[in-house]
């Protein structure tokens, strides 16, 4: 699965914003690898306190990346991420 697609699902989770998100993508070296990271994992990340960890958990149960990538294609079949053009 391409990495646009998880820089879509990590910036529909309410709180995550372009700072955590390039924390992560740095931490783990790809957002992908931060999906799948664990709690205590995420917690390492700076600005991850106890809170926002738990609504990322609560979070990715309902987003599935790939799907999500799908439906945003069909709308907008160009779109920009740190990682280049989609």
């Amino acid at each position: 699965m391409a990495e646009g697609a998880f820089w879509l699902a990590w910036s529909q989770i309410k709180g995550i914003g372009p700072i955590l998100l390039l924390r992560l993508q740095r931490h783990f070296g790809t957002l992908a690898a931060a999906w799948h990271a664990d709690a205590e994992a995420l917690g390492q990340v700076e600005g991850f306190g106890p809170k926002t960890v738990a609504t990322v958990l609560g979070a990715r149960k309902a987003i599935d990346p790939e799907k999500l990538a799908e439906a945003h294609l069909k709308d907008n079949p160009h779109f920009w991420t740190p990682d280049g053009f989609h």
